[in-house]
């Protein structure tokens, strides 16, 4: 059996956070697209949740306004670890591994979303839920 790509895990980790109550809640807590740029491919996809649905898509995101830009950035290494519940996406940016490239800095409660969003997917507690 061949490992899963990056896109088929983030979208297998989205449909599993989508599958509680707690899940469905937090995928529809915003209406965000989120681009993933790998660093060492040319493999391009993106995250999108609208109306308290979420789906992962081969590609370029389409154009959006400049409020509504953001991307993240790092190496397929650093997304599978991250994806995989090894790695905090915290502490992959403290450690300049992973990049978010976001239109202005008031979107770093996006950044706290998507990692909840991959963290339940994971089935891991929400950092307010241990802390």
């Amino acid at each position: 059996m061949s490992e899963q790509t990056l896109m088929e895990l983030l979208s297998t980790l989205v449909e599993q956070c989508a599958a509680t109550d707690a899940g469905k809640q937090m995928i529809a807590t915003h209406d965000q697209g989120i681009q993933f740029t790998l660093l060492d491919s040319d493999d391009l996809f993106y995250f999108e949740a609208k109306g308290g649905q979420a789906q992962v898509i081969a590609g370029e995101m389409p154009a959006r306004s400049l409020d509504d830009g953001y991307e993240i950035k790092g190496d397929t290494a650093v997304f599978r670890e991250w994806f995989s519940g090894q790695a905090r996406m915290s502490d992959l940016i403290e450690h300049g591994r992973l990049f978010p490239v976001a239109s202005h800095t008031t979107k770093r409660h996006i950044d706290y979303w998507l990692a909840q969003i991959i963290r339940m997917g994971n089935g891991l507690k929400i950092p307010k839920e241990v802390y």
